[in-house]
């Protein structure tokens, strides 16, 4: 089975960083996983200690799918008009990108 992940890239609007994490923790992330293939989520908040330039985003979600990536994008954008949105996201700054798995997740 194909496996996926789907990296989202976001940022909150100036001042609404409590509001925009609410929302995405509350709303968005079940949204996701209810309209769309995904099948699960975890969402991170970048590091003050960084190896290099981070660029420009303060937060990550990182989706998994079992489904390959085409079939993963059109859930994701049949389900757009169906999810709110929120108030506190920067959607100019937001970046979604999908990486198709390699290799064997090795580990402890």
């Amino acid at each position: 089975m194909p496996r996926l992940k789907m990296m989202v890239y976001t940022n909150a609007l100036d001042g609404k960083d409590d509001e925009f994490n609410h929302w995405y923790d509350t709303i968005h992330l079940p949204e996701v996983i209810d309209f769309t293939k995904a099948v699960a989520a975890q969402r991170f908040q970048l590091s003050d200690a960084q190896p290099g330039d981070p660029g420009g985003h303060r937060y990550l979600a990182i989706y998994e799918f079992e489904v390959d990536s085409k079939e993963a994008y059109d859930s994701l954008t049949a389900s757009t008009d169906k999810m709110d949105l929120g108030s506190s996201l920067d959607r100019g700054s937001a970046k979604v990108v999908f990486y198709d798995e390699i290799g064997e997740r090795i580990g402890v």
